[in-house]
């Protein structure tokens, strides 16, 4: 377990940012019906990076790893059978497979969004409100980001082919909670890797959504 946690610490960010690269340029240049398919694959390999990067109590860290997952596939399961609180949308095919509508990875990605953002305002800032509030607005413009690329790439889509206003309320009032959370859990922690993933995770979504 050691040595695998010091492999992520050493070679994780460069091993995530490559694979992300990769996707990059197959997607855009290649395949993209093909390529996108792995989306789910990828996602979990970074959430599997991210955590055997992380330095911390290791109860703490399941703690706040089944909380996030948690919430964050009920909330999207609660979103796509009523509406609430992000809007009318479902699930493409390239997030696969589904489980009552929700892709089974997307907990994983709240939970590498939320160690992304909540380690890297953490890295300026010592204050629990900064972190948290701060924390949940990168989590939103990261979603703004991300929405510019997610029909045309099958992840997902809104009725009348439209974002609604609710659907960034609805990500900064999950967002709270979630980093509430991982305040309340990992305050005590540190994890480099997730901190500079999410200048691989912006970079990623803002060439995708100038390239499409």
């Amino acid at each position: 377990m050691a040595k695998f946690q010091l492999f992520c610490r050493q070679y994780g960010l460069p091993l995530v940012a490559s694979l992300h690269v990769f996707g990059l340029f197959t997607i855009l240049l290649w395949d993209a019906d093909f390529f996108t398919q792995f989306t789910p694959v990828t996602l979990l390999f970074t959430a599997v990076v991210l955590v055997g990067a992380h330095q911390g109590n290791l109860k703490h860290l399941s703690y706040f790893l089944i909380s996030t997952y948690v919430i964050g596939y009920g909330v999207e399961l609660l979103g796509t059978q009523t509406g609430f609180p992000f809007g009318e949308y479902w699930y493409g095919d390239n997030l696969r497979p589904h489980l009552i509508g929700v892709p089974l990875v997307i907990g994983f990605n709240w939970i590498i969004l939320t160690l992304a953002t909540h380690f890297l305002v953490k890295h300026f800032s010592s204050n629990k409100y900064v972190i948290v509030i701060v924390a949940s607005m990168l989590m939103v413009g990261l979603d703004t980001v991300i929405e510019q690329v997610a029909p045309p790439l099958d992840y997902w889509h809104w009725a009348q082919e439209i974002v609604p206003l609710m659907n960034y309320a609805g990500w900064f009032v999950v967002s709270l909670i979630v980093h509430g959370l991982a305040y309340y859990w990992l305050s005590s922690h540190k994890n480099a890797v997730a901190r500079n993933y999410f200048w691989v995770v912006i970079l990623f979504f803002m060439i995708f959504s100038l390239a499409l």
